[in-house]
């Protein structure tokens, strides 16, 4: 029978790799490529973020330094943690641990459903979670705004709020949107549509695939070539959105991505969460007859540049006052 005396050290380190294994093996990793990991060693971070991005200029008689204007942005973690148990009978009736370690596999996968999921309901949350300027994210009226009330730059929206159908029609507008989107100095940041975000079977789930796969569009009866072919990806979106919303992103930009995760780099992290098993030391499981194995980690999601997505079909827009707007300008300043 195995006990907390004499489980097998080589089974121990089996199960490990088979937790790793799971979380390597999981379909959901789409998400990371919306996600900026920002390594921290304390509990909150200040984030500057940068209106423009500068460009090359011809070189007369000495170098020009460019100022940047800055706007600040607090990020703050949180600890995480998923643990499950298995009863003791179980590990007296495998010996050989491959139910077990089945079991653990399943457990990484679901690590990793766990990841996807926060990040896409933040995403979806975007509606109301607060960014740079002061306002929601996801917004009508973004403007540049530092700390000091100084407005820069013209107003932008990264919100499309109501019915707004996945065709060729608005993503040809999607396009326009990111190759016209302008930095704080009124130049073109060089943005543009590489993914669209859409509910999984929606019917803007069955349109992005059309859209992005098929050699001809809807009106193929006329034999109309799909313009849109091979020029974007598609994200399939499980959590928080709903069938009639999808969102346009940019994600080709590597210090710009629509969710920061603040991620401890002393402590286990986002990407180097903390494999535990608890047989040997576990007074509680030793009481309880059971078998217990988790993962722990000090990270958290954080509203990432808003530059970067761009939000279609989705309802309860929320109106930021100007006094809103200061209140948290100043917090992050």
């Amino acid at each position: 029978m195995l006990t907390r005396d004499n489980f097998p050290q080589s089974l121990k380190t089996d199960l490990k790799i088979a937790y790793q294994e799971g979380r390597d093996a999981s379909t959901a990793s789409e998400y990371r490529e919306m996600v900026e990991i920002v390594p921290t060693t304390s509990s909150a971070k200040r984030e500057v973020f940068y209106g423009n991005k500068g460009k090359l200029q011809r070189f007369r008689g000495e170098r020009q330094p460019k100022a940047f204007n800055e706007y600040k942005q607090t990020l703050t973690l949180d600890d995480w943690e998923l643990t499950t148990t298995v009863k003791r009978q179980v590990l007296d009736d495998d010996q050989s641990g491959g139910k077990l370690r089945g079991k653990i596999k399943d457990f990484g996968n679901a690590v990793e459903r766990s990841l996807k999921e926060e990040t896409e309901r933040f995403l979806r949350d975007g509606v109301s979670v607060m960014s740079f300027d002061g306002g929601p994210f996801f917004n009508r009226t973004h403007v540049y705004t530092d700390s000091q009330g100084t407005t820069r730059g013209t107003v932008w929206s990264n919100w499309e709020f109501g019915v707004s159908q996945l065709d060729a029609t608005t993503l040809q507008l999607m396009e326009a949107h990111f190759a016209d989107l302008k930095g704080d100095d009124d130049e073109i940041l060089g943005l543009k549509l590489t993914h669209v975000g859409v509910k999984r079977g929606s019917l803007n789930h069955k349109a992005a695939r059309e859209l992005s796969n098929s050699q001809f569009t809807v009106e193929s009866s006329m034999g109309k070539d799909n313009i849109f072919r091979g020029t974007f990806s598609i994200i399939p979106l499980d959590y928080g959105f709903g069938a009639s919303e999808w969102v346009a992103l940019d994600l080709s930009q590597g210090d710009m991505k629509p969710v920061k995760v603040l991620s401890h780099t002393i402590s286990p992290g986002f990407d180097s969460l903390e494999y535990t098993q608890l047989l040997e030391d576990s007074d509680t499981g030793f009481w309880r007859n059971e078998f217990a194995f988790g993962v722990f980690g000090r990270f958290d999601w954080n509203p990432g540049d808003p530059r970067t997505a761009y939000l279609h079909g989705a309802s309860g827009y929320s109106v930021t006052t100007d006094l809103e707007r200061q209140r948290v300008l100043k917090a992050n300043a």
